[in-house]
């Protein structure tokens, strides 16, 4: 058996440091926090852990965790309600767009303020109703475009979205393709009528 020598000491065992009572401690800190669903909203978080909002923010910055992508939405749908609220009786008689120019608040038709505005009967429809009902689709959408003075293409949407079906007299080639005769003047007359339905509503 080789003997060592008095200059030569025996290896020492390596083995890993032990941890502090503060490593151990913060890692059970960790821990705890393992399993969060961490898109909730700081004040779900907070309620679900018996804490406050901001000690979940706390945390959140500790961890190097962003923001919920919900963060914000809550508060400031509340806010948006409390200022429909406050503000009900200036709110009454004007449209979308009016609000907007007078109070710089767009209001969006999908939204929760939205919804409260038109069950308090609030705001009323400033959008140009059109008489559909008036409008002879007999005649081509291009000729109920100009008399009524719609906007581009919107008679051929309606007529699509109504299923009323192709006009009698339509255009062809961009232009209006009838034989001379009863036809032509049954055309005539329909758009001479239907000019006069489109002054007399207007008046």
């Amino acid at each position: 058996m080789q003997r060592l020598s008095k200059r030569q000491k025996p290896a020492k065992k390596s083995s890993a440091p032990t941890p502090s009572r503060r490593q151990l401690r913060h890692a059970a800190y960790v821990a705890t926090w393992r399993g969060v669903d961490w898109t909730k909203q700081n004040i779900e978080l907070a309620a679900e852990r018996s804490l406050t909002p901001e000690r979940i923010r706390q945390v959140r910055r500790l961890f190097g965790i962003p923001p919920s992508p919900r963060h914000g939405r809550q508060h400031t749908t509340r806010t948006a309600l409390q200022w429909a609220q406050d503000n009900l009786q200036q709110l009454r008689g004007l449209t979308f767009d009016e609000v907007r120019q007078e109070f710089g608040r767009s209001i969006n038709r999908c939204g929760p303020l939205y919804h409260f505005l038109k069950e308090q009967a609030v705001l009323r429809d400033g959008r140009i109703k059109h008489p559909w009902e008036r409008m002879n689709f007999a005649l081509p959408s291009r000729d109920l475009g100009r008399i009524w003075k719609l906007p581009f293409n919107m008679a051929a949407s309606y007529r699509y979205r109504k299923r009323l079906g192709q006009p009698k007299w339509s255009f062809k080639g961009g232009r209006l393709r009838l034989p001379e005769g009863r036809h032509r003047r049954a055309y005539l007359r329909a758009v001479r009528a239907e000019e006069r339905k489109a002054r007399a509503w207007r008046a």
